[in-house]
């Protein structure tokens, strides 16, 4: 182990930078699967559109976040990159319209590099189809 390991740095700016990034990810994640189950779950008769708007909102001002930053696909792993890389794989598959593949090439990258991984490979959800609501 040791800090040459270390998935996040241990104090400073670059572990600011990073928990910050990790921060985005996770909450356009969050944004997206409130979104995703108001559309999806809820019943059509008591969903709340403007609540969606609002969710799908706030997602995508998370990715336009990370879609700026400065990705470095040559870059060691670290949580960041894995936290934005899941982010972006679920995005894609729950709400495909957020992030349309060619919006933010420096996502695109990031992605393309974390899931060549042998790592990101045996854990990606080939079979998973998340609902679509009326």
């Amino acid at each position: 182990m040791g800090p040459e390991r270390a998935l996040l740095p241990r104090s400073g700016a670059g572990r600011r930078k990073a928990l910050r990034l990790i921060a985005l990810a996770t909450g356009a994640i969050d944004k997206t699967v409130a979104a995703a189950y108001e559309r999806v779950i809820r019943p059509a008769a008591y969903r709340f559109p403007d609540w969606i708007v609002r969710c799908r909102t706030q997602a995508a001002g998370a990715i336009d976040a990370l879609g700026a930053e400065p990705w470095a696909p040559s870059a060691r792993i670290d949580q960041a990159q894995i936290t934005a890389a899941c982010m972006i794989r679920y995005v894609r598959m729950a709400d495909a319209e957020l992030m349309p593949a060619g919006r933010y090439s420096s996502l695109d990258a990031l992605s393309e590099h974390c899931e060549a991984r042998p790592e990101f490979r045996a854990t990606y959800p080939a079979e998973y189809a998340i609902p679509r609501g009326e």
